[in-house]
Order: C-alpha cells, then structure tokens, then sequence
C-alpha cells in the first residue's frame, strides 16, 4: 500500500540500477516501463512458468494465500467498526464514544482496522473501479504514456524498492490530487482518442470522498489519543498531500513462487485502501500472517508511520504484504493522507509522560520522505531508528 517515491534520485528504481542488476532482469532497453522498474507481468501469453525476474528465491520474503485465515482465528481478526453512530443524535454519545475506544485499541494492537458504514457512496466507488480496470486494460504502448520516470513518483510502472532484485507480480498507476491535481493532464495522455473527463471526474470525486473519510477518521483517532479532535489540523493545510495509486495484480502462473508487493510499512500519515472481493492483503500481527478478509462494502484502514511518531508509538504502523493467485485478478485503490512537505512532525508534549517517554525527535516530512524508500524496512523499524531522539529511545516502540 505505500506511495510516495518523490523527491529522490532514483535509487529505489531497478531502471537506475547498475547495468548488471538490468541485465540479470532481462529488462527491453527500448521499454520506457524499464525505467519505471516495470516490465509488465499482464499475461499476453499462455505461458505457465514464471519469468525468472518475478521469483523471489527467499522463502521467506514469499506472501502466500495459505497464511493464517481469520475466519479460523477470531483472536488474529481485523476489526470492522461501524461509523454508522456518528449519523446518530447525541443521545448515541456513548456509543460514539466506544467507537473512539474501539477504533483506538485496533490501531494499539493492528495499526489496521475496517470501516463500514463510511459515507463513500458504493456507486462511486464502482465507477472508480471501472475507470481502474479501464486503463489497465488500455494496450502497453498507450500506458507508456504516461510511464513513471526514475526519480519520481507519479504514473504508471511499478513498486520498486532499494536493491530490490525481484519484480512484484503487479502493475501500478500513481496520481496526485493535492496540492496540485496531475490527474486532468495524464487522463488526457492515455484516453486521447475518447473522453478524459470520464476518467479524471470519477477519480478525482472518489479522491474528494475518501479525503473527506479520511479527516473525519483523524480526528476520531486524535480523540482516542486524549487530545483535542483537530489537533492535528495543520497537516490538512491547503499545502497537504492527497494521492492515491491502483494496484492490479493479475493472475499468476507461480503464485507460490512470487510477490505481490513485499512486506512494508507505509511512510504517510493514513492510508485509505479499498479493495475488491479477492484476497491479497495481509497483516503481520504476532509474528503472524494474517489475510484481511475482503468486504468490498467496507474501506481498509492503517496507520502509517507519520502518525505513528505523532501518537508516540502508541499507534503502530505496522508490515503488510500482497499475495498473488493463479486464477484471479485483483484490483486495490490506495489512497494515502500526507501533510505538507515543510510541515514538522512532532509528537505533541501531551503524549509524552516520565513512563512514556519522547521516542523520535522532530524532522519534516519531506525529511523522512527521502529516508523512507532508502531505507526501507525489512523489518518494521529500520527506517524508524534514523529519527529516534536518541540511541537508548526504543524502548516503547
């Protein structure tokens, strides 16, 4: 689910690599999508073998659909609230009030929960994913268009990381709302020959929808931090970082032998993902793998590491992965909340206390953006060191 790759120099993307590491993926010089990290793993061909460039040799770096089932395990289940009690009058306020608790306590123990009940109307939601499965489905050389170029973050490529080795069995396309919309101009690049607008006014009225999901969200998780709902209202400014990408993953000859996208943390502060009815998404919780159950009526929300450095790590930001199958595709719409650039992230003096004492010093986004895809974690807190207050200042997190 992460996005932003902005701002850097490319290190992350396999097109900058040196030519060995290329040459080792076999990589079309004359693709543009080789810069983007990406040669496309849509099926043109019967083949049902993987290519060697998609099989990750680490077992363990493998996701795989046969990971902890939470319908066999009610302990290891994401939970679903329902924001159905905040249409209500205030003598639900009890009921708002164990919304905020619930809602607290997921994000305590998952950094994930789900939402049902949100406010998104259904049918704008369908309409985005008509207009996702649309382009995707739009010939290679149409795509190409509008390639993601090494050393930015915004088109269409792939997710790929520092030394990554392995390509994800996936296709992307990353698009910006605010602060300043991208969507109108590569609409009008890849739908040239019809009608742009049907595509960029879906998406950006599903990105003005899940926005506003978003806010009220933050400030619910404010409150169940004790403060102040809007207390961190200066990160929503006029300057504020609204994108989202698509994420299509389509039927793999090997899943067991591929990745979906590999185990990370987002960078951003929220991020709202809504995915169709077929499994991919997984959790780590206790050391364990768990699939996010698919509820198309439902949004997938989680905690990323802004906001985990804003509660003081009493919020998690926490590893989750893709998994692919053999016989069905799979479509997600990530969306990712983020504050200004030059906005300073600092853990409010309120959640600091001698028995939960400063965990990471203040620093920008924009700081931490050009860490995040360098460093990318292995595990949950190898990025996260780089910002602690101090050596000994690991102790909550």
């Amino acid at each position: 689910m992460a996005a932003h790759q902005t701002i850097l120099s490319s290190p992350m993307h396999v097109g900058s690599a040196p030519a060995a590491m290329a040459a080792t993926l076999n990589f079309d010089a004359n693709s543009t999508l080789r810069n983007a990290g990406l040669r496309s793993p849509v099926p043109h061909s019967e083949s049902k073998q993987l290519p060697a460039m998609f099989i990750e040799a680490d077992k363990n770096q493998r996701s795989s659909e046969d990971s902890w089932e939470a319908s066999e395990h009610a302990e290891l289940e994401v939970p679903v609230l329902d924001l159905e009690v905040l249409n209500s009058g205030p003598d639900k306020l009890g009921q708002r009030q164990e919304l905020v608790k619930a809602m607290a306590k997921a994000c305590q123990k998952w950094g994930f929960f789900q939402v049902l009940n949100h406010g998104v109307d259904q049918a704008l939601i369908d309409r985005c994913e008509v207009e996702a499965h649309r382009m995707f489905a739009l010939p290679l050389e149409v795509k190409e268009r509008v390639h993601r170029p090494p050393g930015t973050s915004f088109g269409y490529g792939a997710n790929t990381w520092v030394n990554q080795k392995v390509l994800h069995w996936a296709e992307s396309f990353h698009m910006q709302l605010h602060p300043t919309s991208n969507i109108h101009e590569m609409a009008a690049k890849l739908f040239a020959e019809g009608d742009p607008n049907q595509f960029s006014s879906a998406v950006e009225a599903y990105m003005t929808a899940v926005e506003g999901l978003a806010r009220r969200l933050l400030e619910l998780l404010t409150e169940g931090l004790g403060l102040e709902p809007r207390h961190f209202s200066q990160y929503l400014e006029k300057e504020r970082m609204i994108s989202m990408r698509f994420n299509f993953y389509p039927p793999c000859p090997e899943p067991s032998l591929a990745i979906g996208l590999r185990a990370h943390t987002d960078p951003h502060l929220l991020t709202i993902l809504h995915q169709d009815s077929v499994a991919g998404l997984q959790v780590q919780i206790h050391d364990k793998w768990v699939t996010v159950k698919p509820r198309p009526d439902c949004f997938v929300v989680n905690i990323g590491d802004l906001f985990q450095v804003l509660s003081n790590t009493m919020y998690k930001s926490v590893l989750h992965r893709a998994f692919v199958n053999s016989s069905s595709q799979r479509l997600s719409l990530a969306c990712f909340l983020n504050p200004p650039l030059n906005a300073t992230v600092a853990t409010p003096p309120e959640l600091i206390t001698p028995e939960w004492p400063q965990i990471y010093r203040p620093f920008t986004w924009l700081e931490y953006l050009k860490n995040a895809y360098l460093y990318h974690p292995i595990t949950g807190a190898d990025r996260h060191e780089r910002f602690f207050l101090s050596a000994n200042s690991c102790a909550n997190s």
